[in-house]
């Protein structure tokens, strides 16, 4: 798997989640090189949501992922970004085949 330590500007638009009562809407989020960024609110308020939004983990069908002004696909995403969950998300396969996902 490619790695690179180069920062990258990262923006994530037209979140738009619905989940029983809880709704998340996005238009745009920027999230410049060079920057930390802190996602702070109580459970159940869309934290995880959005971050999977940004992993390209949960799948949305408006949702656009921007890296440098380019949009990028899911497997274009996971070569240049990484998200770290406090609960692991894994899925079927091997651990080899959920580290290059």
């Amino acid at each position: 798997m490619p790695t690179t330590n180069q920062a990258i500007n990262l923006e994530i638009r037209d979140v738009d989640i619905e989940i029983d009562q809880f709704s998340l809407k996005v238009d745009s989020l920027l999230l410049p090189k060079g920057t930390t960024t802190v996602l702070l609110g109580p459970s159940g308020s869309g934290k995880s949501t959005l971050l999977n939004c940004i992993g390209m983990l949960k799948n949305t069908s408006k949702a656009k992922l921007l890296i440098d002004n380019k949009e990028v696909s899911a497997k274009e995403a996971h070569g240049k970004i990484v998200v770290i969950f406090q609960r692991p998300y894994l899925m079927q396969g091997s651990v080899e085949q959920n580290a290059t996902y």
